[in-house]
């Protein structure tokens, strides 16, 4: 089977046809480039086993497989150019994301110190960066594929499992145990509830200044776990 995704913008298409020619190539179970078109923005691709993975099928296998497919795309080679060393990158998205959730909303004066605290090590390495079960796909044999490339590029690792956190291991802690199991070593406590934290932030201002509800509840939720729940202000107009 062979399936069609056009893209409306052209980074997302980029980005998308970048990891399927360079790391999705390289990984047991990911879509397989058939061809791109510029012009349209299309990816053709052969189409993959499994489906995706609804919420009452979140079991230990499946993040335990889910930790290995993200193993594997991370220890794919890849030599950091990036002139911005990652720890530097990370405090420029961090007074990005303060100033824009700031003109929403009160920002917690514990939020503002932890996240303009928050300390990363390591070199970038393929990165998915939207890791969660809505791109996984799950076989019968209890193998995993990614899909939905879009949004991948180098980056540090740790940020392929702020979307687990969030929107799996929140409200399901048994399970991270398993993910480790078939992923190995993960990051330390203050960096993972750090980057959640970003996240959270992130996720709070994109909702709320484009009125989408789902996303600003979502970004509302990880902060108000963490203690560090944002207080909005009326938008014009509202």
């Amino acid at each position: 089977m062979v399936f069609e995704k056009i893209h409306q913008h052209p980074r997302p298409y980029q980005q998308e046809r970048r990891a399927l020619q360079t790391w999705a190539v390289r990984l047991p179970l990911a879509p397989r480039l058939i061809l791109g078109e510029d012009r349209r923005r299309a990816l053709w691709t052969v189409g993959l086993p499994g489906v995706r993975p609804s919420a009452a099928s979140w079991t230990p296998a499946l993040l335990r497989a889910a930790g290995v497919a993200l193993a594997q795309l991370h220890h794919l080679p890849h030599d950091d150019t990036d002139p911005v060393n990652t720890q530097d990158a990370l405090q420029m998205r961090v007074h990005g994301a303060l100033h824009s959730a700031g003109e929403l909303g009160d920002v917690p004066s514990e939020l503002d110190a932890r996240l303009r605290a928050l300390r990363v090590e390591g070199a970038r390495v393929p990165c998915h960066r939207d890791f969660q079960p809505a791109n996984w796909l799950w076989t019968r044999s209890g193998a995993l594929g990614l899909v939905d490339f879009e949004h991948s590029r180098a980056d540090l690792a740790a940020w392929d499992l702020v979307k687990l956190d969030a929107e799996v291991f929140l409200d399901h802690p048994q399970l991270r145990e398993p993910f480790r199991e078939g992923y190995g070593s993960l990051p330390s406590d203050a960096v993972r509830t750090g980057l959640l934290a970003l996240h959270g932030l992130v996720t709070w201002t994109w909702g709320r200044r484009h009125q989408a509800p789902a996303f600003e509840a979502l970004g509302s939720r990880v902060l108000t776990h963490l203690g560090l729940a944002m207080r909005a202000r009326d938008q014009p107009g509202c």
